[in-house]
């Protein structure tokens, strides 16, 4: 972006390694992200597991490349800062577009585990959930942690399940927003008006990219100007009110910091479908963010 000087601005990708290396660290600035990183995946999942003596044997279903793998990481590193009495006891990796889960399902299962960790996401976590319900997991475990499981599709997918509680009330998820939080009129009218004009429920990446528009939006009005470096230099440390509630850019790494809840999917009968809406974990950005310099 630095040769085509023009701005990116990253409305769905989760690598921390975006904000934490290269913008903060090799100094990217014309890049800003404005969705929640592996942070939300990872190091909200371990704030809850923290407070859960019931489990102590971890696995993981994980997304084979460099999401899976950094979310298990952080997951487990954040965890063991916690609790000393946990183990993760094993793990299966998924390449891209898997579509058959079994052998992964059976061969986390057979280390007896509390909880899965998954990390598939979209069409994938739809059948690792369904493939896992079907052959009775959540009969066995307490916790099934999906991470990007509050996003608007996989909950349509796993809607008619969780109206029969075929998952026992052990599926958990979260998102980079979810359609039901926060609970202000704000949002409440940006749901109606997304649903009245595409007949469904947003998903967090239509958000996002809404609230990207609206930035770029303010930045140019307050730089009066079109020109790269001006608008970069009125995004970087911004502050909006938007649908997904107040969002700050962070200067140092043009990092989005805005809160989200995380909970258990189920079914709810206002939104006539399955939501992460009950048992919601609420933390304050600061309590999961990691925050420049980082490792330095």
């Amino acid at each position: 972006m630095d040769d085509l000087d023009r701005l990116l601005i990253v409305t769905h990708a989760a690598t921390e390694k975006l904000n934490e290396e290269e913008v903060f660290e090799n100094d990217h600035r014309n890049v800003f992200r404005m969705s929640v990183p592996v942070y939300q995946d990872a190091i909200v999942a371990a704030l809850i597991v923290a407070e859960m003596p019931e489990i102590t044997r971890i696995a993981t279903i994980g997304a084979d490349y460099e999401y899976g793998r950094t979310a298990w990481e952080m997951f487990q590193n954040t965890l063991e800062e916690y609790r000393d009495d946990v183990e993760f006891v094993a793990e299966a990796w998924a390449p891209f577009l898997t579509t058959d889960f079994s052998p992964h399902v059976s061969s986390v299962m057979a280390a007896d585990p509390d909880m899965i960790f998954t990390t598939p996401w979209a069409g994938e976590a739809v059948g690792v959930i369904r493939q896992a319900q079907q052959t009775g997991v959540f009969d066995d475990i307490e916790m099934w942690w999906q991470a990007m499981g509050g996003s608007a599709d996989v909950l349509e997918a796993v809607t008619d399940d969780a109206e029969a509680d075929a998952f026992q009330g052990k599926l958990w998820g979260t998102g980079r927003y979810l359609f039901n939080w926060p609970e202000t009129d704000r949002n409440r009218e940006w749901v109606e008006a997304f649903q009245e004009r595409f007949d469904r429920l947003p998903n967090y990446s239509a958000q996002t990219t809404y609230s990207a528009v609206l930035a770029l939006r303010d930045a140019i009005e307050a730089a009066g100007s079109v020109d790269t470096d001006d608008v970069a230099a009125e995004l970087a440390g911004m502050v909006l009110d938007l649908p997904m509630g107040e969002v700050e850019i962070r200067a140092e790494d043009h990092q989005a910091v805005y809160a989200v809840p995380a909970g258990r999917i189920v079914y709810d009968e206002g939104y006539e479908t399955a939501c992460v809406c009950a048992d919601l974990y609420e933390f304050e950005a600061e309590e999961y963010y990691r925050d420049p310099p980082f490792d330095q």
